[in-house]
């Protein structure tokens, strides 16, 4: 690639220096999952940047490929740009055109094209086209396919769960002729989450909420969940949806594509135990964990102080708007003589005061 480690420490250091990158390429991942790609795109060092990468992977032999880069559908839009966000105003030279944008365009010919280019190198053009097919990926692959839980002898994961569902609607609802609203719902999403294909999914959800109850670690079922009254009936969750006229199909429905969606909120002094619980039961090829960074910067910092200080709504607002996403408000910034933003409080001055430097407010412990 234009940009990768072995075709830019040709540009910079030179063919010894691309032959070095080549082999640490190589060292680390195989020759089988290396691939040098020749690439025409219309520039003069074209064929003699082509013959040297040839001739570092011949030395090698990992997979060579030839390919077109097209960036563009047709040539005439090429003035306007390179493709690759290059800044074309004058004032701005910091990036040169590293491509001749008019090569890189497509066209029903690009086959032939590049057949005809790559004459030299036999085989490329063929090989780039097999490396696509090994590489094209289809987004269904990665759809959800829960592990079989494990289950009762006779039982399969529908009738476990229907099972586990009518004993837990008996201790929450009461006998069947009590409350056959109830019983009714339950009947209608056993057979829409059997259909569905997901009695695994609730078992599984089940199993962390029965073994955080067990070990006295607080656990609770929340959001669209809480208008199953499956979920009610099992524990997962704790309010009646059928009492609060909840709307089941919000939560599941055949209309809607994908798995539903079972959020626990467990304690998080004790959090470790249930993953740990999850990495025993079902192993690691089954289980990962996805984390959510956020950073809390000065807009926020600045709203969140305003309310602490009491500062109405429309105020907190106003502020916060006076604050860059990414700079903040200090002295040296361009809206610092815009801004009303109160300046930092110390010692001596008033409560109602604020930070000016909002960069700086969250490391001064708001």
């Amino acid at each position: 690639m234009r940009r990768g480690h072995v075709r830019q420490t040709l540009d910079t250091v030179g063919p010894d220096g691309a032959d070095r990158a080549l082999r640490e390429l190589v060292d680390r991942f195989g020759t089988e999952r290396v691939t040098v790609e020749l690439t025409w795109h219309g520039l003069p060092d074209d064929h003699e940047r082509n013959i040297v990468l040839a001739e570092l992977a011949g030395a090698i032999r990992p997979f060579v490929c030839g390919e077109h880069g097209c960036a563009l559908r047709r040539p005439e839009p090429a003035p306007a740009g390179d493709g690759h966000g290059c800044d074309l105003r004058p004032a701005e030279p910091r990036r040169r055109r590293e491509q001749a944008p008019s090569g890189r365009r497509w066209s029903s010919a690009v086959g032939a094209e590049m057949a005809s280019l790559s004459e030299a190198f036999p085989g490329v053009v063929q090989a780039a086209a097999d490396l696509g097919r090994e590489c094209a990926f289809d987004l269904r692959l990665i759809a959800p396919k829960l592990p079989l839980f494990d289950v009762p002898d006779g039982h399969t994961e529908q009738t476990w769960l229907r099972e586990l569902t009518y004993g837990g609607a008996l201790r929450r609802y009461g006998p069947r002729e009590h409350y056959r609203e109830a019983y009714r719902q339950i009947e209608h999403e056993l057979a829409i989450i059997g259909q569905l294909g997901f009695p695994g999914y609730f078992l599984v959800v089940h199993d962390i909420v029965q073994f955080c109850t067990s070990n006295d670690i607080l656990c609770q079922g929340r959001g669209s969940a809480a208008n199953s009254a499956v979920c009610y009936a099992i524990g997962i969750t704790n309010v009646d949806p059928v009492g609060n006229g909840l709307l089941f199909e919000r939560f599941l429905s055949p209309e809607r594509d994908g798995p539903p969606d079972i959020d626990l909120d467990i304690e998080s002094d004790r959090r470790e135990e249930a993953i740990q619980h999850v990495y025993e039961k079902y192993g690691r090829t089954h289980a990962a964990q996805v984390a959510n960074v956020i950073t809390y910067r000065g807009k926020s910092a600045v709203r969140d102080m305003a309310r602490a200080l009491g500062y109405a709504q429309g105020q907190q607002d106003a502020w916060s708007k006076q604050v860059s996403r990414w700079g903040g408000v200090n002295s040296e910034s361009e809206t610092a003589a815009t801004t009303d933003i109160p300046e930092p409080c110390s010692g001596s001055q008033p409560r109602s005061r604020v930070f000016r430097d909002t960069s700086e407010s969250t490391r001064a412990g708001w």
